[in-house]
C-alpha cells in the first residue's frame, strides 16, 4: 500500500509511541480531507492515550469495517465495562501494513530523555529534540502544554518546519466559536484530542459564555475523565460563575492522577487567592513557577499576591523577574501601581510615558487612570483631570472625579460623582468620603484619603485576574 507523505508522518509518530503528536496531525488530516486512514489512526491514538469513552462516542452507529477500528472499539468497551449491542461483523483476514519510519531515532531518544528532566533543562532538551527532526511534533505538544516557551519562541520553532501553516492550524487556536453553535449540544466535542477542549474552554471563558462552557466542560468530563485538560476546563467554568470552592475541589481531585502539570497549581493558586487563603495561594504559585518555565504569568501572580499582602519588596522582585521574561502590559500595569503605592511617582510616570508612546492599546484605560493618580499624588490636579477624562466612565472614574472635586471644595459635584460611583459599586471608602463631603468636616482632612482611595481602586479591590 502506498502512503502519501502526510500519512507517513502521523503513522511514524504512532509507531514511535508519540501518540499526542500523531493524534493532533491525523485529526487535522481527517478533518480537512476525510481520509479513512487518518480516521483510523485517530482511533488508534485515542486508544493508546486511554480515551476509551471518546472512542465509544465516536464509533456509535459507525460501520466497523476496519479491523484495527473494531479491535479498538471492543477493547474500549471492555476497559469501560460498557454494555452495548454490537452488530456482528464477519471476520476477515488481516495483515498489518509495514512502513519505513520516517522519524529520526536521535530525535525520538532525545524527546524521551527530556521527559525525565525538569524545568529549564527539560525545555532545552525538547527544543533540541525538535531541531534534530522537526517532524517530531510531540516536542511541540509538550512545550505548549506546559507553557515552556514564549509565544515568539514557539512561532520560531514552527518556522523550522516546511509545513509551518499546517502546524499553526493545529496548535494555535484551530477552532473558533460561531453563532451557529450558540445553542451548543454534545456535538460541540467534534474534536478528538482533549487539548482542544481546553483551548475552546479558554475562549468561552474570555467571552463569558456560561452555557457553552458548562456543556463543553461537563461533556469533556464524561469523555476524558482522567485528563488534566478536563479539570482545567471545569475549573474555568466554576471561575466564570465565581464558585471558587467547587473549582478548588475539582482541581484537588485532579491530583489523584496528575501532580506534574504546572497549570493545575496555577489555577489552584487563583482559587486560594480568591478565597483569601494567601499562604496556600503563594505555595501553589511557587510550585507553578518552578514547573512552568519561561512564562511571565507565574511571576505576575506571585507579585500580585505579595502586593495584596503589602509585602512590597517581594512584589517588586517578582514584577521585575516577570518583566525580564516578557514586557507584558499586565506586568507593567501591576508594577506601576506598586511604584505609585511606594511613592516612586516619577519612575511610574516614566513607565506610563513609554507605554503610551508605544501605542499599546490593551488596558490603556487602566494606564491612564494610573497616570491620573500619579499627578494626583504630586498635587498637579489639572494634569490629573486631563488623564482622567480619557478614561472609561466606570465606578473608578466617578469616585476619582468626585475626589478631585472634593479636594477643590466643589461639594455638590463631589457628592454627585461619589453617588454615581456607589450606584455602580458599593464601597465603605466612598461612603465615608461622601459623608465627609456632605458634612464639610474640616477635622477630616480629605488630602489624607488619597492613599486610601487609590488602594480601593487598584489594590484591595482587585482580585487576581485569570489569564
Amino acid at each position: 500500500m502506498f502512503y502519501p507523505p502526510m500519512d507517513l508522518w502521523y503513522i511514524s509518530l504512532y509507531d514511535s509511541e508519540l501518540y499526542n503528536g500523531s493524534l493532533l496531525l491525523s485529526e487535522y488530516i481527517y478533518k480537512n480531507t476525510g481520509c479513512r486512514t487518518s480516521f483510523k489512526y485517530c482511533i488508534l491514538n485515542l486508544f493508546k492515550l486511554g480515551y476509551y469513552h471518546k472512542i465509544i462516542d465516536i464509533l456509535e452507529g459507525v460501520d466497523l469495517n476496519d479491523y484495527d477500528i473494531r479491535i479498538s472499539y471492543y477493547k474500549s468497551l471492555v476497559e469501560t465495562e460498557t454494555n452495548k449491542k454490537i452488530k456482528n461483523v464477519p471476520l476477515s483476514s488481516y495483515k498489518k501494513p509495514t512502513i519505513s519510519n520516517i522519524l529520526d531515532n536521535h530525535s525520538i531518544e532525545k524527546f524521551w530523555y527530556a521527559l525525565t528532566k525538569k524545568d529549564i533543562l527539560k525545555k532545552e532538551l525538547l527544543i533540541e529534540a525538535y531541531r534534530l527532526d522537526n517532524k517530531n511534533i510531540e516536542c511541540l505538544y509538550f512545550l505548549i502544554k506546559d507553557e515552556m516557551c514564549t509565544d515568539k519562541e514557539f512561532l520560531d520553532l514552527l518556522q523550522l518546519n516546511q509545513e509551518c501553516k499546517l502546524l499553526s492550524d493545529i496548535f494555535l487556536f484551530p477552532f473558533s466559536i460561531t453563532n451557529e453553535i450558540e445553542n451548543v449540544s454534545v456535538d460541540v466535542l467534534e474534536f478528538y484530542h482533549p487539548f482542544y477542549a481546553f483551548i475552546f474552554s479558554k475562549k468561552l471563558f474570555i467571552e463569558k459564555k456560561k452555557l457553552l462552557l458548562f456543556n463543553l466542560s461537563h461533556k469533556s468530563y464524561r469523555i476524558y475523565m482522567h485528563c488534566t485538560y478536563t479539570y482545567l476546563s471545569l475549573a474555568l467554568y466554576f471561575f466564570l460563575i465565581e464558585d471558587y470552592e467547587e473549582a478548588k475541589r475539582i482541581l484537588l481531585k485532579s491530583f489523584e492522577f496528575d501532580k506534574r502539570t504546572g497549570l493545575i497549581y496555577m489555577y489552584l493558586g487563583i482559587c486560594y487567592s480568591r478565597l483569601r487563603e494567601c499562604e496556600k495561594s503563594l505555595n501553589c504559585f511557587n510550585i507553578s513557577n518552578r514547573k512552568i518555565v519561561c512564562t511571565w504569568k507565574t511571576y505576575y501572580y506571585l507579585a500580585c499576591e505579595y502586593q495584596k499582602m503589602t509585602n512590597f519588596d517581594k512584589a517588586k522582585f517578582y514584577y521585575l523577574e516577570g518583566l525580564n521574561v516578557d514586557r507584558n502590559i499586565m506586568l507593567q500595569e501591576g508594577y506601576i501601581s506598586l511604584l505609585i503605592f511606594c511613592e516612586s511617582y516619577q519612575e511610574a510616570l516614566s513607565y506610563i510615558s513609554g507605554i503610551i508612546k508605544s501605542k499599546e492599546t490593551r488596558r490603556l484605560n487602566n494606564i491612564l487612570l494610573l497616570k491620573s493618580y500619579c499627578y494626583l499624588f504630586l498635587g498637579n490636579l489639572n494634569e490629573s483631570k486631563d488623564a482622567l477624562e480619557k478614561c472609561r466612565k466606570d465606578y473608578r472614574y466617578f469616585c476619582t472625579k468626585g475626589y478631585i472635586e472634593h479636594l477643590t471644595n466643589n461639594i455638590d459635584l463631589a457628592c454627585d460623582f461619589y453617588n454615581k460611583s456607589l450606584l455602580l459599586k458599593n464601597s465603605s471608602v466612598i461612603e465615608d468620603l461622601m459623608t465627609s463631603a456632605t458634612r464639610q468636616n474640616k477635622e477630616n482632612d480629605v488630602y489624607n484619603s488619597c492613599t486610601e482611595i487609590f488602594e480601593y481602586v487598584f489594590i484591595s479591590n482587585q482580585d487576581i485576574e485569570i489569564i
